[in-house]
């Protein structure tokens, strides 16, 4: 499950200081060696001052019109080394009235996803939100709407300042809840190549299934051949044949060769031919994509 760690971290890290660490003790593609530096993010969080520094310098590029480091409301990027960027997110009470269900999406609140790349956070402002966590192998399914998933529940615990949690990607799931006050939390998210060929899900915990994509790149491309179902010309019978045959994701070619299947059923069936059975048989599943779902690749954690 996630690895949580209360230990009392006396050192202070600059982020300067803790980009260094990173790039430097860190290997981002290990999750073993993200828990056992996780320590350091909890020493940045010691700095109490960089985050508000940073929305200082963020309003003063808005200022100069120069490009900004906002990725949504929610989020704002800080810093970044090869593999890896830190990032905060401010987590607000849901005021009940007509913006109550879009703050509700923004934020991510009820909703259960897990993430395809490791990540830590570490509560930094405010008494923190409660996170529902649950685990699952996503080597174990095809992700396909509506398939049941083994779902092993690990409780609720909260992200209070100090607290920080190491998350594994395609392995844990979390829903979190609305705080009860204004929290800002730090993120390290690690960027490996895994993110351009798997996806991240939403759940619905209680019946134990896959609802949708959660907005990864592979979710959005698939969300991309979709639209090619409904919207094509002659080409795209070439393109789709291209993509089914040679895309390094499965999911994604499998994707392509369900579209062509509607578009030239012949061209769906001399293909199949040749490509390998673990595509072929992905190809007659619906599988999920990104329509519908917030772009995780972008903002959430």
């Amino acid at each position: 499950m996630v690895s949580i760690q209360d230990a009392v971290v006396n050192d202070a890290l600059t982020l300067a200081e803790f980009i260094e660490h990173v790039e430097t003790k860190v290997d981002v593609d290990d999750y073993d060696s993200v828990v056992e530096n996780a320590w350091a993010l909890r020493a940045l969080a010691n700095d109490r001052d960089f985050v508000l520094r940073g929305y200082h310098e963020e309003l003063k590029r808005h200022w100069q019109a120069e490009a900004a480091n906002v990725q949504s409301s929610q989020t704002t990027r800080l810093g970044a080394g090869k593999g890896f960027y830190v990032r905060s997110n401010v987590w607000l009470p849901i005021a009940e009235g007509a913006h109550a269900a879009f703050e509700r999406q923004l934020y991510s609140y009820d909703l259960a996803h897990d993430h395809n790349f490791d990540f830590v956070t570490v509560g930094y402002f405010g008494s923190g939100y409660d996170t529902d966590l649950y685990s699952y192998d996503y080597d174990a399914v095809d992700g396909f709407v509506g398939e049941h998933v083994d779902l092993e529940d690990h409780g609720t615990h909260k992200l209070h300042p100090g607290r920080v949690m190491v998350y594994r990607g395609g392995r844990d799931i979390h829903v979190q809840r609305t705080p009860p006050d204004v929290s800002v939390s730090l993120n390290l998210l690690c960027t490996s190549r895994r993110m351009h060929k798997t996806q991240q899900y939403l759940f619905d915990v209680t019946n134990r299934t896959i609802v949708n994509g959660a907005g990864d790149l592979c979710s959005m491309r698939m969300f991309v051949l979709e639209i090619l179902r409904h919207v094509n010309d002659q080409n795209t019978i070439d393109v789709l044949s291209n993509f089914a045959e040679k895309h390094p994701s499965d999911r994604s070619r499998a994707y392509a060769l369900n579209v062509l299947r509607d578009l030239d059923a012949d061209e769906a069936d001399r293909l199949s031919c040749r490509l390998p059975t673990d595509v072929v048989r992905l190809s007659a599943k619906t599988l999920v994509n990104g329509a519908g779902s917030r772009d995780y690749s972008r903002t959430a954690a």
